[in-house]
């Protein structure tokens, strides 16, 4: 097994996994994981660095695209509910993803990206990533 899927096998489960300064730190929602999911955490353990790498790419701030000013980013801990019927378990993915979608859609506004922009902007809100548009400057 990978890092990146021990990870999202633990974190599905309710696990929080973050980094604090260089230490890795672990929240068990409910005590009783900590024995059912010991294995995990051990495997977790002995790829450290491969863990601390993964946690600081997942919260590393993306480029906007041109046009989308970043007004604040404050990913929520995962697993976040977007819908009623959808949640994200690595907002971090999920942000980056979103704002290549916003990119397409404020290239072509006849692009169909599968939302709208205020759309994309209010899934970008729900998991702790606030932008605007820019008014577009026209040159006579």
């Amino acid at each position: 097994m990978s890092v990146t899927e021990v990870l999202g096998e633990v974190e599905a489960v309710g696990i929080e996994l973050r980094l604090d300064g260089e230490r890795i730190r672990i929240r068990f929602p409910e005590p009783q994981q900590r024995d059912e999911l010991a294995e995990q955490v051990a495997f977790l353990r002995a790829h450290r660095d491969e863990v601390a790498e993964f946690l600081r790419e997942r919260t590393a701030i993306p480029a906007m695209p041109n046009g989308v000013r970043l007004v604040r980013w404050n990913l929520r801990e995962p697993p976040v509910a977007i819908e009623t019927y959808a949640v994200v378990t690595d907002p971090a993915l999920f942000a980056r993803t979103t704002l290549v979608q916003l990119k397409l859609a404020l290239a072509n506004s006849k692009r169909w990206v599968g939302w709208s922009v205020p759309q994309l902007m209010d899934r970008l809100a729900q998991v702790g990533v606030v932008v605007e548009i820019e008014p577009r400057t026209s040159t006579v």
